[in-house]
């Protein structure tokens, strides 16, 4: 597999494109059925993935010990749809180091790769205004459902359901405890002013 650097660079990160046959690689490794390029889970330490698709939204996690993707749909396909190419909108597999982004289009799979990196030129990145921000987000969720090992039916006030890759308790969820953490990278223009130029999922967290 190769990569082909971006012409702008971005301050404490690599962002690299996928060809399609690594897109398809990820994809495969994702449903249990290759593995993933190279190198690639020592890097990253991808341990997440998140897929939206055309029914429904379905979660999954690593399982070391059994070397392999857990995901919702096999616990509960009407809630966490099973990750069909034809169906799939966009997929994340994420963790500590990067992050793997897969989105659907005509041709096909499009990707890229964005993983941290040392900030070049800055005598002091911890002060930098361009140094890398987590954010992070509440999990919606009021009401524990079902419990399934590793992974849980939540549901919110409003109706919504999902299927997370967690152990998880109401009071966790009422609690605001589960968060989403979401790294954002930032760029500066010719002008000064610093926006954010990408953005990626890093963990879920209790």
């Amino acid at each position: 597999m190769t990569f082909e650097v971006l012409s702008t660079p971005l301050a404490g990160c690599e962002l690299r494109p996928l060809t399609p046959e690594a897109c398809q690689q990820f994809l495969h490794w994702l449903l249990n059925n290759g593995s993933p390029p190279q190198d690639t889970l020592s890097q990253l330490e991808l341990g997440w993935a998140l897929a939206h698709c055309d029914d429904g939204v379905t979660w999954g996690r690593w399982d070391s010990r059994a070397n392999r993707w857990q995901l919702g749909c096999a616990f509960d396909a009407e809630l966490s749809p099973s990750i069909i190419l034809d169906r799939l909108q966009e997929l994340r597999l994420f963790g500590p180091g990067g992050e793997v982004l897969l989105w659907r289009c005509e041709a096909g799979l499009q990707g890229r790769l964005l993983r941290d990196a040392p900030a070049a030129g800055s005598a002091d990145p911890e002060n930098s205004p361009l140094r890398p921000w987590d954010q992070e987000r509440i999990v919606r969720g009021n009401g524990v459902k079902q419990s399934y090992g590793n992974f849980t039916h939540v549901a919110d006030r409003g109706g919504a359901e999902q299927l997370l890759p967690l152990a998880v308790t109401k009071e966790q969820l009422t609690g605001g405890k589960l968060r989403l953490v979401v790294r954002h990278y930032f760029q500066q223009d010719e002008t000064g002013a610093v926006r954010i130029a990408a953005s990626r999922l890093v963990e879920l967290r209790v």
